[in-house]
C-alpha cells in the first residue's frame, strides 16, 4: 500500500510542478500586458506634447486617442480573461496540494504503523529468547 501511495504523491508533485510552470507563464503574460498599458499611457503623453505644439499632430491626436483607447480596453479584457485563468489555476494547485499532503500522511501513517509492528515484533522475539534463556537458568 506504501508504494501505491508513494506513486500517488509522486504523480501529484509531477502534476503540481506542471500547474505552478503554467501559472509562472501565465503571471508573466499578465506582467507584460501591463506593461503595454504603462507604454499607451507613456506614448498618450508623448502625443498630447506633441498636439499641444503642433498644429498639424493636433488634428490627428483625436484618432490616435480613439486607437489607444481601444487599445487599453482590449488589453484590460486580456488582462480580466488571465486573471481568471490564474484563479481557476491557483485553485487547482490549492486541490492538488492538499490532496498530495492527504497522501503524504497517510504514507506517514501507515510507515510509522509498519515500524510499529515491526517492533512489537521484534519485541516479542527478544522477550520469548529471554523466557527461554530464564527457564533454561531456572532448570
Amino acid at each position: 500500500m506504501t508504494k501505491a501511495l508513494k506513486t500517488l504523491i509522486k504523480m501529484n508533485k509531477h502534476f503540481l510542478d506542471e500547474k505552478r510552470r503554467e501559472l509562472v507563464i501565465l503571471e508573466e503574460g499578465r506582467e507584460q500586458l501591463f506593461n503595454f498599458i504603462k507604454k499607451l499611457d507613456v506614448d498618450l503623453e508623448m502625443e498630447r506634447n506633441f498636439a499641444t505644439k503642433s498644429v498639424d499632430k493636433s488634428y490627428t491626436f483625436l484618432q490616435f486617442l480613439q486607437n489607444l483607447r481601444t487599445k487599453q480596453e482590449e488589453a484590460k479584457k486580456k488582462v480580466y480573461a488571465l486573471d481568471l485563468q490564474i484563479k481557476e489555476l491557483s485553485q487547482q494547485i490549492h486541490e492538488v496540494y492538499s490532496e498530495m499532503k492527504k497522501f503524504d500522511i497517510m504514507k506517514g501513517i501507515k510507515e510509522r504503523k509498519a515500524a510499529k509492528e515491526e517492533a512489537d515484533k521484534n519485541q516479542a522475539m527478544l522477550d520469548e529468547m529471554g523466557g527461554v534463556a530464564f527457564q533454561r537458568k531456572k532448570k
